[in-house]
């Protein structure tokens, strides 16, 4: 994952990038994630898609446990699933747009970014809104 400020003149050996995906979701890179320290496209492609990738699933297995052992109550499962789903969002919105913003100068794509990301905190929203009227 590209760090912000890296040498842009640098061609990462093969070694270099392996170990550099070793460390994706890991501790140490969330605190890089949320901290804004990786670049625009590490940050908003696996902020919001990659994490999604590893919590939907898990999100589905419990809501299917709970359908099993309390199958008048999914909301009991999903209420907070969707409240982690909004704090997820805001975190990753809050560094895309502080990496965004640091390079709002490269073009559209930095202003793409922050709208999608403002949008995807927005439905997670109100997603979690309509569980909590249930």
């Amino acid at each position: 994952m590209s760090e912000q400020g890296g040498d842009p003149r640098h061609e990462p050996s093969r070694e270099e990038i392996w170990e550099q995906r070793a460390q994706v979701f890991r501790p140490a890179w969330f605190g890089r994630l949320f901290g804004a320290r990786l670049g625009l496209g590490d940050t908003f492609w696996i902020g919001h898609f990659g994490l999604q990738l590893l919590v939907v699933p898990l999100g589905l297995v419990f809501y299917s446990i709970a359908l099993v052992v309390m199958p008048d109550r999914p909301e009991a499962v999903f209420g907070p699933f969707s409240i982690f789903q909004v704090l997820l969002s805001l975190a990753v919105f809050q560094a895309v747009i502080r990496v965004a913003w640091r390079v709002r100068g490269t073009g559209i794509w930095p202003w793409i970014a922050m709208l999608f990301s403002a949008a995807n905190v927005y439905v997670a929203y109100y997603y979690a809104s309509k569980f909590a009227e249930m």
